[in-house]
């Protein structure tokens, strides 16, 4: 559903509006859940660096995987995206001493032929936008590894308050400044 209201949101805005969009609605959903006012442990830490990191992850693969859906077809970018758990079970190993069998990696493959037989992703000539559709998939997964790491630490509502916090605070930053560049364009002509 993500991927395809930013689809139809590329069509309408710019993809930054696309990704604020994404990520203050996000972080309001999280700020009226959590409500760190009212229980201020949400936001104790015990890695502030790699919750800033995780959450730095989380917004590249959101901007990469936006940016390559204005220029591809949605049953593209998510054959694409869906190679994330090959990178998983690939970093798991070095990144976290967890090592998957053989049978494992035929249930990935299994189940990477089972997207592919659904999206039917087209045999013709693929955009270079997909590159960056496997740019987002490498940043999912290590932010997904980086999930595992905080979950020995902080508390689920913590990571997820963190996650849109970041990412909202980031891309109000690049929304504000493209707005200016716009507003100063128009006024300039």
């Amino acid at each position: 559903g993500n991927d395809a209201t930013a689809k139809y949101l590329n069509g309408h805005m710019h993809t930054v509006q696309v990704v604020w969009a994404r990520y203050m609605s996000a972080f309001l959903l999280a700020l009226i859940m959590s409500n760190p006012f009212r229980r201020p442990e949400i936001m104790r830490t015990q890695r502030p660096w790699l919750q800033l990191s995780r959450s730095t992850l989380l917004l590249f693969s959101t901007v990469l995987n936006f940016i390559a859906l204005r220029y591809l077809q949605l049953d593209q970018a998510v054959a694409i995206i869906f190679c994330t758990p090959f990178i998983v079970a690939a970093l798991g190993g070095p990144m976290l001493g967890e090592w998957i069998g053989w049978r494992r990696w035929i249930a990935i493959m299994v189940g990477f032929c089972g997207v592919l037989l659904v999206t039917r992703p087209g045999a013709g000539g693929i955009h270079p936008a997909a590159l960056l559709v496997a740019g987002s998939a490498i940043c999912y997964a290590i932010y997904s590894i980086a999930t595992r790491v905080l979950a020995r630490h902080d508390r689920d509502a913590t990571t997820n308050f963190y996650s849109n916090l970041v990412g909202a605070i980031a891309i109000s930053g690049a929304a504000w400044k493209r707005e200016s560049r716009a507003q100063a364009a128009a006024a300039s002509s």
